[in-house]
C-alpha cells in the first residue's frame, strides 16, 4: 500500500456558517459539498485539504478537532486572518521546536494551525 495524503475530518454545528468562515476568513476554496441538505463539504488551499461534517451525532465531537497546515508567506497570511476577525489562541512566533507559527479557533472551537519551518525563512532571506 502507498498513501498520498492525509484529510482530517472536523465536526461542525452548521456547515454553511462553516464554509463561509473557512472561505471568507481563512481563505480556503471549497472542493465539494455533499448531500440535500449538505451535511459534508470538503475545502482546499492549494494542494491542502480539510473535510466539515455537520450531523448531530458528532455533537459531541465539536470543537475537539485539531489541523495543523504547513504554508509559506505565515506573515502575511496571519495579517490577513487577523484582519477578517479570526480568533487567534496562539500569535505568530518563533517557537524551539523550529517552526514560525500561529493558531486559531474556527467557529466550533476547533484549532487550526498554519505554520512554516524557521530554516526556510532563513533561506528566503539568504
Amino acid at each position: 500500500m502507498k498513501t498520498f495524503c492525509v484529510c482530517p475530518v472536523l465536526q461542525v454545528a452548521d456547515l454553511s456558517k462553516a464554509l463561509a468562515f473557512y472561505g471568507d476568513v481563512l481563505g480556503f476554496e471549497p472542493d465539494f459539498v455533499y448531500g440535500e441538505p449538505p451535511f459534508y463539504a470538503s475545502v482546499k488551499q492549494g494542494e491542502a485539504k480539510v473535510h466539515l461534517a455537520s450531523a448531530s451525532a458528532s455533537a459531541a465531537r465539536r470543537g475537539f478537532g485539531s489541523v495543523y497546515f504547513f504554508c509559506d508567506n505565515v506573515d502575511a497570511y496571519y495579517t490577513s486572518v487577523v484582519s477578517k476577525g479570526a480568533v487567534v489562541t496562539s500569535a505568530l512566533a518563533d517557537h524551539p521546536y523550529g517552526m514560525r507559527d500561529f493558531q486559531v479557533k474556527d467557529l466550533d472551537g476547533n484549532l487550526i494551525g498554519f505554520g512554516h519551518p524557521l530554516d526556510e525563512e532563513a533561506d528566503a532571506k539568504a
